[in-house]
């Protein structure tokens, strides 16, 4: 706790790191909590890659923030009144905003602060009872915070609001559906007092990616009134405990007999499609194979979702198959491999998928022939520890080079680049991320 209490933060905060497995800071906490605690007029990204702990950073901010504003205050005790947060923390899943109110409740046992959601799905009476109750922190999905804004009643307001906190920033600011949902709410917090002058909020854009074009946007909107907090290993996937593997398939029937060999393994495995429809049809196909899973996928009622993670995260079964919505936050750390049945669209979607592993494990990635452009780049930089987006050009066409047919047995990347084949075991994440609390 000692090494928390040097970073600024009241016993009382620190202690809360100590209760998610977090002894040391880690690297993006060691850099971003002063910051945030000294700034705090100033808008910030923080970006550090999955199982770092950037939940944990902002809300032990936010709530050192409360904690300044309540000693300041003249008032007998804090304002605390229904439907009016002082914290924001938008979320692009209800999955990840129960995780991050978990973290937010976790801070407030000592802190005597209260958290409330607002998450899709979840019934409209629990929560117009929780609106109705006075909360500091509000945790809530753009589409359900806009209904309430506009609609609902009792009604959520934000003129209290200090620090506006986007978890999976990227996601929320240029994902599909999200930027026509994320404009009122953002209006909102934007809009000028009576008076004309302008309201102070702080905002705080958190994300395992920073894409360069979402940099160049925040940096205009904010007028350059933004800094950028980073860890050094952003965009790169950085283990010697994990085994990536790219298999290409030539038959529609050798995804299933590579599924049956890793099923027959018997290790804790989250499956990736691209689509719900595959999920449903790889859960049947799987049954048919003697093996237990759940299904996780958006369009599926909340309480079935719920009770399907719970069931892989509790080791009722030990396979998952599921869609992106996996991807972010969602935390298992006993899962040891990640098999992706259709491959990432993305370099960043593929550090997303991957990120569901921690310190050892395995990636198994099936490819047809019509992927292997899109695929070829993410393999060279997993194996050559560099970033997604900065893979040497020049190299990498000297490196294809060496790829010329498919091997006969395990697929085309597995023995494509061999002067670099003592290089294909590698770290994802380092020793000190054990365990991981993200959004």
């Amino acid at each position: 706790m000692e090494n928390f209490l040097k970073l600024g933060l009241r016993e009382s905060t620190a202690r809360a790191f100590a209760s998610f497995g977090f002894h040391h800071p880690t690297g993006i906490q060691a850099l971003a909590i002063p910051k945030l605690l000294k700034n705090v007029d100033r808008n910030f990204v923080v970006a550090a890659s999955t199982g770092s702990g950037k939940t944990l950073t902002y809300m032990a901010a936010s709530i050192e923030r409360m904690r300044d504003r309540e000693e300041a205050s003249e008032a007998a005790g804090r304002v605390t009144l229904p439907g009016r947060p002082h914290t924001l923390v938008l979320v692009p899943t209800r999955e990840l905003g129960e995780q991050v109110l978990g973290v937010a409740k976790a801070f407030s046992l000592d802190a005597k602060f209260r958290a409330a959601s607002l998450l899709g799905n979840v019934p409209v009476s629990r929560m117009n009872t929780a609106m109705e109750q006075p909360f500091d922190i509000l945790v809530a999905t753009p589409g359900t915070l806009v209904d309430w804004l506009e609609c609902r009643y009792p009604k959520v307001f934000l003129s209290y609001v200090k620090d506006v906190v986007l978890d999976e920033a990227d996601a929320l600011l240029a994902g599909k559906g999200f930027p026509i949902v994320m404009k009122p709410i953002l209006d909102k917090l934007n809009r000028r007092d009576r008076d004309g002058s302008e309201r102070k909020r702080r905002f705080i854009y958190v994300g395992a990616t920073a894409p360069t074009k979402m940099l160049e946007k925040l940096s205009k909107d904010h007028r350059k009134d933004l800094e950028i907090v980073k860890s050094r290993d952003l965009h790169k996937i950085h283990s010697s405990g994990v085994f990536a593997e790219f298999v290409l398939i030539k038959q529609h029937e050798s995804r299933f007999t590579e599924l049956r060999k890793a099923l027959e393994q018997g290790r804790r495995m989250i499956i990736f499609c691209k689509q719900a429809s595959t999920v449903q049809f790889l859960a049947h196909v799987i049954a048919d194979m003697g093996f237990g899973c759940s299904m996780l996928y958006g369009s599926q009622p909340r309480p079935n979702r719920a009770k399907n993670w719970r069931e892989y995260s509790e080791a009722f079964v030990n396979t998952i198959v599921c869609t992106d919505i996996a991807s972010r936050g969602l935390d298992d750390i006993t899962t040891e491999t990640v098999f992706m049945y259709d491959p990432p669209k993305t370099g960043v979607d593929y550090l997303h998928r991957t990120g569901r592993l921690r310190a050892k494990g395995k990636v198994i990635v099936l490819v047809n022939k019509y992927e292997l452009n899109a695929t070829r780049a993410m393999f060279i930089s997993h194996v050559r520890n560099e970033t997604m987006e900065d893979l040497d050009r020049y190299e990498y066409v000297r490196l294809l080079n060496h790829v010329r047919t498919a091997p006969r047995k395990r697929g085309i990347f597995r023995n494509a680049i061999e002067p670099a084949q003592e290089d294909l075991q590698h770290r994802i994440t380092s020793s000190d991320r054990k365990r991981r609390v993200e959004g």
